[in-house]
């Protein structure tokens, strides 16, 4: 270590407050992104009906495809960062933050343009049809002004855990969250404004959340500062390629989710839709602890891959490991005992055919449960430990590339029940492959 003096609370102190001091914070404030989604979910599904809810779920996919650009440049440069400030070169952290504040901010000038001047066109292109395409270019067309907000949110609160700051990085997402649930009461419960209400709660949101994640820069407490040194830009594209498995894992929801959509919409209609929203939104509230605990390792592993610690990195993969299959196991238990009462939560008629489909789909679901925390924290690591390649692999294969391949061949050899059992198989056969990889990219394996 270049500063022992300053050295990183990552690499010093007993494993489980550390892991806990970044995780729990983390874990909250996902929750908290999270609820504020699925409350949006909640409050159109109850006050608009399940077009609107099937609406905002159409227009999903472009954002998942900005998101997933700015979480690549975000992870790969945060975990470089992190090594960085593992070794004490807090000048090369600054470089590499600053450059990738700046490629985010254009990548989503370019999306908020697109679904600002073109917003009923892309409706049209992500799938929606002539009933749900008024809402959805009205959803688009307002958010849009507001997504700077939250990419370059996101990306903030990612270097403030890897600055150090792990509380103040969950108090900024938890912001957006509380913000976001206050204005959907406002907006859509209490105005009834619909898609439009839920679009201004979203964006406000992310802007009061981008506010107090900003201060941490101001406070004078930062390592990392804004530095345009004017070069080393090749550096960021080594660093975007080492976070292509979370481009993979991001984009591949917006992939999947516009499968399902279409495949739900030509078997089942509109009500296909709206039972794969439900479906997805527990998907995705069930899935943000595993996703939390995934992302708590990136400063945790970084850092002392910097500093040359296997052990600590293998101690800290145990906790998250165990993190994991505990939420995995609740997961699966509530799906089991009380999936009726989730699935209400988003489509309140239970004899309508939306209903009968998403509780059918529950049924399948709720195996993935098992594995899909194991291939997240695994592919987070193979992105610490600048194993791009490998993580590629695990993200890839099982958000993307076996998905889509089962949703072809699935539903022409098992009917609706092979749409309902292509995410878990894919898990699955996912896991076998982190696994595999795992045995050859162990710490001990590469860090002496």
């Amino acid at each position: 270590m270049k500063n022992p003096e300053n050295t990183p609370e990552a690499v010093k102190g007993g494993t489980l407050p550390v892991f806990l001091k970044f995780t729990v914070p983390n874990i909250l404030s996902i929750l908290a992104l999270s609820s504020s989604g699925i409350v949006d979910a909640m409050f159109l599904g109850r006050y608009s009906g399940p077009e609107s809810l099937a609406a905002v779920n159409i227009i999903n996919p472009l954002f998942s495809f900005c998101f997933g650009l700015a979480i690549m440049l975000t992870i790969g440069g945060a975990v470089r960062a992190g090594k960085y400030i593992g070794e004490g070169r807090t000048e090369k952290a600054s470089s590499i933050f600053t450059k990738t504040l700046t490629a985010i901010s254009a990548v989503t000038l370019a999306v908020s343009l697109t679904g600002i001047f073109f917003s009923g066109w892309s409706a049209r292109i992500l799938g929606a049809n002539d009933e749900l395409m008024l809402p959805a270019s009205e959803y688009l067309g307002i958010i849009a002004f507001f997504l700077i907000f939250n990419t370059a949110g996101y990306a903030l609160s990612v270097f403030i855990r890897v600055d150090g700051r792990p509380v103040l990085a969950s108090a900024g997402l938890i912001t957006m969250g509380a913000v976001n649930i206050l204005l959907d009461f406002l907006l859509i419960g209490v105005m009834g404004m619909g898609v439009k209400g839920a679009a201004l709660a979203t964006g406000t949101a992310g802007a009061a959340g981008f506010a107090v994640l900003l201060s941490h820069f101001a406070s004078g407490r930062s390592k990392m500062k804004i530095l345009f040194d004017g070069k080393g830009w090749r550096e960021l594209i080594s660093a975007a390629y080492n976070g292509l498995s979370e481009f993979i894992s991001e984009m591949s929801v917006g992939i999947i989710m516009l499968a399902f959509n279409r495949i739900m919409i030509g078997r089942f209609d509109t009500q296909g839709v709206a039972a794969f929203t439900a479906i997805n939104y527990l998907m995705w509230g069930g899935g943000m602890i595993n996703y939390a605990t995934a992302d708590s390792l990136n400063p945790l592993v970084s850092i002392n891959y910097g500093a040359r610690k296997p052990e600590r990195i293998m101690s800290f993969m145990r906790l998250a490991f165990i993190f994991v299959f505990s939420n995995g196991f609740i997961i699966f238990a509530l799906l089991t005992a009380v999936p009726e009462a989730l699935i209400g939560i988003f489509i309140t008629d239970r004899g309508s055919g939306a209903f009968k489909i998403a509780l059918e789909f529950a049924f399948y679901i709720r195996w993935a449960f098992f594995m899909n925390g194991f291939n997240q924290v695994f592919s987070a690591y193979f992105t610490a430990i600048h194993r791009p390649l490998e993580s590629a692999v695990v993200s890839g294969s099982r958000g993307l590339v076996l998905p889509l391949l089962f949703l072809a061949v699935f539903p022409y050899l098992f009917g609706g029940f092979g749409i309902f059992i292509a995410v878990p198989v894919s898990e699955a056969l996912a896991l076998a492959a982190a696994l595999f990889l795992w045995k050859y990219n162990k710490p001990s394996k590469f860090i002496r």
